[in-house]
């Protein structure tokens, strides 16, 4: 029996150990198969669409061994578990705003600025509570601002300037407490300028240029940026 205790207990450390492996693996192929979706529907040029094994053949990831950490537009936590970074400006992108996305739950920074991303920019954007940079400027995005953005209570940069955007209210920005830089300039915007931007304390920086916005500026003092 006292031979016994000991192999029941390494063995079951083996399992546990062999478990919790498991479960990193699953998490670390769940993003990386957005990654390679994202890679597939808006390879826009024969470097996206050969990324190293062609189109046909995205499974060779695997095979390769890949660390999708190691690339260099993307940046992952600590532990290697989540995506929390992608910047994919001027790739030439093209497709509408990539549903795959949505699965990098952990994203803090979204960079797609620069590229043909096209359509509205989509409801689920709201759901990344986690995001603390959004940059789709210089895109061809139409429609409005989804109001599920105002849920991104981390959100500390907003750009969608130089796109087709269309609003005519633009109050639901207002609850994103934590936003200081906001750039929706070059776009269609038709909204009045909301008086409770006053109110954003955190946001000093302004660009609503370009637009077909009405009211005034809603500062008067040289300590924040806008135009």
């Amino acid at each position: 029996m006292a031979l016994f205790q000991p192999i029941v207990i390494i063995i079951g450390l083996a399992l546990y150990h062999s478990l919790q492996f498991t479960i990193v693996a699953t998490l670390i192929d769940y993003e990386k198969s957005a990654i390679q979706s994202l890679i597939q529907s808006c390879g826009g040029n024969e470097y996206w669409r050969t990324f190293f094994c062609g189109i046909d053949y995205l499974d060779c990831w695997d095979t390769l061994h890949l660390d999708v950490c190691s690339l260099g537009f993307i940046q992952c936590s600590e532990d290697g578990m989540n995506v929390e970074s992608l910047r994919l400006s001027r790739q030439e992108l093209d497709c509408e705003m990539p549903e795959a996305i949505r699965e990098l739950r952990n994203l803090k920074i979204l960079d797609l600025s620069d590229n043909r991303i096209r359509g509205m920019i989509p409801l689920w954007l709201g759901e990344m509570v986690h995001l603390s940079q959004v940059s789709l400027g210089n895109n061809g995005l139409q429609g409005e601002i989804p109001f599920t953005i105002s849920k991104l209570n981390q959100l500390r940069t907003l750009n969608v300037s130089r796109n087709r955007l269309n609003d005519t209210y633009l109050d639901s920005l207002c609850t994103l407490t934590n936003l200081e830089e906001l750039d929706i300039s070059t776009n269609d915007i038709k909204a009045f300028m909301p008086a409770c931007f006053t109110n954003m304390s955190s946001l000093n920086i302004l660009h609503v240029e370009e637009n077909r916005m009405h009211g005034s500026l809603p500062w008067n003092d040289t300590t924040r940026s806008y135009s």
